[in-house]
């Protein structure tokens, strides 16, 4: 079998060029990388990939070493995919990884999309069953994780932006509207916070409307988006009254020596940068 292909590269190498042969080849093992490594980061056994990625589960015991791994795969590859792939395994990182999310996160959603991504997000019934909805869906969610970072290093105006262009974009979510109500009550704007999810009664989508997922099932009433948003009222409400104040947590980036020698050699060199540029300490025993 390895002499049938060698001697098959040897034919397009003298047919074609070089040249030729070689941009093949990359191609090849660029798509390989970048499939592999979605497969990787979703924990992904079936199919083709399923036996590699089943042999990086059982060498990287650690959550975190199959995102930096997943990271590792695509190095250099340009691609949408790739760039979302990057995009993720960051956001989905612990401290300090977590930090480069945002970056490759907004490359993903300033660039070209990967629609192969979205073609098959579920919209509910009561919204425009369309690509343009579910390409908003998919951007809607990475802003959701970029605010969610922002928040925890206190860059509540950040967070504030990523919130706005989710409801713009996703006004039928009500967690949009909870995402943003939770950054303006941080930001000491608790009234505020509960006059928006109150405009949020007069959107079309606090409406409750029958759905069901299956032909066969019967209709039920779908009231999510009033629940969720009533709820949130409720909880305002009573912080308000019991004249609640937000009291941020003090950020430790000091690592003991010992934490830090147990990591992986993968985190250790991702680790190196933040390092070098303060924004994580070793404590010496």
């Amino acid at each position: 079998m390895v002499k049938y292909v060698e001697k098959n590269i040897l034919m397009l190498y003298y047919t074609f060029g070089g040249n030729i042969i070689m941009k093949f080849l990359n191609k090849l093992k660029e798509t390989y990388n970048i499939e592999l490594a979605y497969k990787l980061f979703n924990y992904n056994t079936d199919g083709k990939y399923g036996k590699v990625v089943k042999r990086y589960i059982e060498k990287y015991t650690d959550r975190q070493d199959i995102f930096l791994k997943s990271i590792d795969l695509i190095t250099d590859i340009d691609t949408p995919k790739s760039r979302y792939i990057r995009a993720k395994a960051y956001l989905w990182s612990r401290y300090p990884f977590k930090l480069k999310g945002i970056e490759y996160a907004n490359e993903y959603i300033t660039k070209e999309l990967c629609s192969s991504l979205y073609m098959d997000i579920f919209v509910p019934k009561n919204v425009e069953q369309s690509e343009v909805t579910k390409k908003d869906i998919h951007i809607s969610l990475i802003l959701h994780e970029m605010g969610l970072i922002y928040e925890s290093e206190y860059d509540f105006e950040k967070a504030l932006e990523c919130y706005n262009k989710q409801i713009n974009l996703t006004p039928f979510f009500a967690s949009s509207y909870i995402d943003k109500a939770k950054v303006l009550i941080k930001m000491d704007r608790i009234q505020e916070a509960l006059n928006l999810l109150k405009s949020a009664r007069l959107s079309k989508y606090y409406k409750p409307y029958s759905t069901k997922i299956y032909d066969w099932e019967e209709e039920q009433l779908n009231d999510d988006f009033k629940t969720s948003i009533e709820l949130c009222i409720v909880d305002i409400e009573k912080k308000i009254n019991k004249g609640y104040k937000y009291r941020a947590r003090p950020s430790d980036c000091i690592w003991e020596k010992e934490y830090y020698d147990n990591l992986s050699d993968l985190q250790k060199k991702y680790l190196q940068e933040y390092i070098e540029q303060g924004v994580i300490k070793i404590k010496e025993n």
